[in-house]
């Protein structure tokens, strides 16, 4: 075995008369029952780690597990919710809910994202493994490397990527790309361009844009790295590559490019630059984001880099290395790219609308991955080699340490509604009696706090910030909604600062809302239907008796 800096043994190169080649020509040769054998209790035992930090760091639902599992029970069940914006729009990510949604049929919310993050997570715990097998890292490595992922994840990050919460497309996502990155490695073109494509269909942007990042560094392979499959040709590679990328990917490309169609130029326009300017600014526009976030991403680049300095040249994470090397490069030319003044107004320059039609395909999200996936490869092999070298006591404590950190640090994950205890209680009483109370398709609006409505409710809403549609004419009527509803709520309190009976009833005209439930809105002139400690719910036709107390007096 080789020695690496300070006495570390360091990682061959198959090229390098190492024994990393001969392991993995040994395991191949294997039978596929042990090898099977072998893969299955690491695997095991990720998965363990990976539902650890998600069941009890984040509480169910997810930040994001009310928008897609909803729109999943949807797509199966049509009539459910019907007239609601989000649900009608076009399906965005069809993958998951031809993957999960089915669950939301058979099963209450609650209950189908559990066992979505059993599966999801299962499928990470799987890619994370092949991508640390091909690296030659054992089951202890991989598991310290996972540990400081999720630590750097709860610590921060550059334009709010993650990759262990709860349940979506891009779990299952990050979980075929890391077994795509795994592939490539190991030189299996086709086999990397399968499970590339088949990320892709899960996730298009996640997948294309760990694609496009592999791509790249296959390009500059005899540049940047030499030892790397020299007999072959860039070109054929590049070719089997991208031809099997394609071919899996397809369902998803088509399915993405319907989901953005737009009738004309002008609306495809307004919606980006809703998305951009304002409803995903905190994702899509660097010059937007925080400078604790800049700072923090420009801290683990340094980390990073130091780190790779001391795993020597010719280790295989240097390939790792290169992959999120691009993913940077390509995130840095996209900031360069769309330098100009904030916030963006229309009408835009011809640069502007440019600018922004780059933005929206979430540049940013691969190198906030890919950063994190590479320092804590470093971390863990720089761990690997200090326990290898002195064999100390204290060996299991930082990696223990990492994951204590990762699961119980505070962090906006662990309170997804943002609400108090107390506050989320007396929603969900406010929720659940507009789920029994009124007509399945009775349309409603919060006025303040709008947290997993249709999660909890079950009805329709006429607009939910959280909720945008991806279609551009979506995009455009959700803000129309909006700019309705804040005029709506402007025009009520102008007079008087207080919302009349005349007030709901052309609230109901103009939009067909029938409850409108609020906390902080208001006063309202007309008796409550509902009221907690919190929460009021009022019809928008005063007077007008709910169909169960209806039901309930024929009775």
């Amino acid at each position: 075995m080789t020695v690496g800096p300070r006495g570390r043994p360091a990682i061959a190169s198959e090229h390098s008369g190492g024994d990393v080649g001969a392991t993995r020509s040994l395991r191949s040769a294997a039978p596929l029952s042990t090898r099977l054998m072998r893969s299955a209790l690491p695997i095991g035992m990720l998965w363990a780690i990976l539902l650890g930090a998600s069941l009890l760091r984040v509480p169910v639902p997810g930040v994001n597990e009310p928008h897609y599992l909803t729109r999943a029970r949807a797509f199966w069940d049509p009539a459910w919710c019907p007239g609601d914006l989000f649900l009608e729009s076009a399906p965005a990510h069809r993958a998951f809910y031809l993957a999960i949604g089915w669950l939301t049929r058979i099963l209450p919310f609650d209950q189908a994202a559990i066992v979505g993050r059993f599966a999801g997570l299962a499928v990470l715990a799987w890619g994370w493994w092949r991508l640390c097998d091909a690296l030659a890292f054992g089951a202890a490595r991989a598991a310290a490397a996972l540990s400081v992922l999720l630590l750097l994840q709860t610590l921060g990050s550059w334009s709010g990527e993650w990759i262990v919460g709860g349940i979506e497309s891009k779990v299952f996502a990050y979980g075929l790309g890391f077994a795509g990155l795994g592939a490539w490695l190991s030189r299996r073109e086709p086999a990397a361009g399968l499970w590339l494509g088949l990320a892709t269909t899960a996730h298009p942007l996640v997948g294309g844009w760990m694609m496009a990042a592999v791509g790249l560094a296959e390009l500059g392979r005899r540049r940047w790295m030499p030892e790397f499959a020299p007999e072959q040709s860039t070109r054929r590679r590049l070719i089997a590559l991208s031809l099997w990328w394609f071919v899996a990917a397809a369902p998803g490309i088509v399915w993405a490019m319907s989901a953005i169609r737009s009738p004309d130029a002008l609306t495809s326009l307004q919606a980006d630059f809703i998305q951009v300017s304002y409803r995903l600014a905190h994702h899509l526009d660097a010059w937007t984001f925080p400078r604790e976030s800049h700072r923090w991403f420009a801290c683990l680049c340094a980390l990073w880099l130091l780190l790779r300095h001391a795993s020597g040249s010719r280790s295989l994470l240097r390939r790792i290395d290169v992959v999120a090397g691009c993913s940077l490069a390509v995130s840095l030319g996209i900031v360069l790219a769309t330098a100009g003044p904030r916030p963006l107004r229309m009408p835009l320059s011809a640069v502007e609308e440019w600018q922004v039609r780059l933005l929206k395909f979430y540049g940013f999200r691969m190198a906030d991955a890919l950063i994190p996936v590479a320092l804590s490869l470093h971390a863990a092999e720089f761990w690997y080699g200090l326990v290898r070298a002195h064999r100390p006591r204290w060996a299991l404590l930082p990696v223990l340490g990492a994951y204590a950190i990762a699961v119980a640090a505070p962090g906006p994950d662990q309170n997804p509604s943002r609400m108090t205890p107390d506050v989320r209680r007396d929603w969900r009483a406010a929720m659940h009696w507009i789920r029994e109370r009124s007509a399945e398709g009775a349309l409603i609006q919060a006025a303040n706090e709008n947290w997993g409505v249709k999660w909890y409710a079950e009805r329709p809403e006429y607009v939910n910030f959280k909720d945008c549609p991806q279609d551009a004419a979506g995009i455009v009527e959700w803000n129309r909604r909006l700019s309705r509803f804040t005029s709506w709520s402007r025009a009520g309190l102008a007079d008087d600062g207080r919302v009349s009976a005349a007030d709901l009833e052309r609230l109901r005209d103009e939009t067909g809302i029938e409850f409108l439930i609020s906390s902080r809105f208001g006063p309202i002139d007309v008796e409550p239907v509902y009221a907690n400690a919190t929460f009021r719910v009022h019809r928008t036709a005063p007077g007008a008796e709910t169909d169960a107390s209806s039901q309930s007096r024929s009775r």
